[in-house]
């Protein structure tokens, strides 16, 4: 699988910050700055980061049309709100079913990293609990670094939509009513992420209205 890699380096050669490999796991809902935390991370450890998105898209292109039907039926958020008809049940669903799809191929990442005693940085919205606690079941939780970050809050998430400046944000000024579906089927999915990571354990930081802080305070757990 073609994967886009993300390594930091300073000068000429990268810096090896961290000597003992290290597979970080960062997973969550979506827009909760994941990415921002990730590429961060991957600049202070000076080690390579990968985006479950990238590796998704590219896992796709491998496939049938029929498999990718079948194992991916997440549609892309639509900017007409009468075109999203999933209900935010439906979306978790679909997003958990695509999230377990993709385990195959991010587990032969972590394995070949782990085999080569490579550290690697792996963000996205396709890393399951269960996923990240069979993990650390089959190599050792000393070999990992897990943390989710979440949102419940469906007025803090839309604030943040709304208020995210970055070019790519297309929701900043999307409609209204896209924005309320997609403030619902974040939130759902992040209660689903925080009961599993209740029940296995897992360690998760909820985001608040404090961007710079809640940055922080991951970066320290991770």
């Amino acid at each position: 699988i073609c994967l886009r890699q993300c390594l930091y380096s300073k000068g000429s050669e990268s810096t090896l910050i961290n000597r003992v490999p290290m597979i970080y796991l960062l997973g969550g809902t979506p827009r909760v700055g994941k990415s921002i935390i990730a590429e961060t991370l991957a600049e202070a450890r000076a080690i390579p980061y990968y985006a479950t998105d990238d590796i998704c898209r590219s896992y796709q292109a491998t496939l049938s049309l029929e498999e990718r039907e079948q194992h991916f039926q997440l549609p892309e958020l639509s900017g007409d709100a009468a075109k999203n008809i999933l209900t935010s049940s439906e979306w978790v669903k679909r997003q958990i079913q695509s999230a377990q799809a993709l385990e195959a191929p991010l587990t032969l990442l972590i394995g070949e990293a782990l085999v080569s005693e490579r550290s690697l940085i792996l963000e996205g919205v396709h890393l399951l609990p269960t996923f990240a606690d069979q993990l650390r079941r089959t190599y050792g939780t000393d070999a990992f670094s897990v943390l989710y970050l979440l949102s419940t809050d469906r007025t803090l998430l839309k604030t943040g939509m709304q208020q995210d400046r970055r070019e790519n944000n297309w929701l900043r000024q999307t409609d209204e009513a896209v924005l309320e579906q997609f403030t619902h089927y974040i939130a759902e999915y992040g209660q689903f992420l925080k009961k599993e990571c209740e029940r296995l354990h897992l360690p998760f930081l909820e985001r608040t209205s404090s961007f710079a802080t809640d940055t922080a305070n991951a970066l320290q757990l991770l």
